[in-house]
C-alpha cells in the first residue's frame, strides 16, 4: 500500500493529507481522473487527470480493497489499520493523529 501511495503522490502532486482523505467515490476510472475534496487549502480542492502510473496503483489498491471487503464508494482508499483490522470509514490521517 505505501508503494501505491508513492506513485500515487508522485504522479498526481497530492499531498499527504490528500491521499490520506481520498475516497473511492472521489475517483473516476473511466474518465481516468480524481477529485480533491479535502486539501490544507481551499484553492487545493481540483480535478486531477491520471496519469498511467496512477491507474496502475489505483487498480491495485482497488483489488486489496476487494479482497478485503473494503471497496465501497464512501470508504476511504487509505483506510486506517488497528489490531490488524482495517476500519475503511476512517481516514488514515485519524490514526496518525490518535483520534482513531
Amino acid at each position: 500500500m505505501a508503494f501505491s501511495a508513492a506513485v500515487l503522490a508522485v504522479s498526481t502532486t497530492c499531498r499527504g493529507v490528500e491521499l490520506k482523505n481520498l475516497r473511492w467515490k472521489d475517483v473516476d476510472l473511466f474518465k481516468r481522473e480524481m477529485a480533491i475534496k479535502r486539501s490544507k487549502t481551499e484553492a487545493g480542492h481540483r480535478t486531477i487527470p491520471l496519469n498511467a502510473d496512477a491507474m496502475s496503483a489505483l487498480a491495485r489498491l482497488w483489488e486489496r480493497a476487494q479482497a478485503h471487503d473494503v471497496a465501497r464508494p464512501d470508504y476511504y482508499i487509505f483506510p486506517t489499520c488497528e489490531h490488524e483490522r482495517l476500519r475503511s470509514y476512517a481516514p488514515a490521517e485519524e490514526l496518525a493523529l490518535g483520534k482513531a
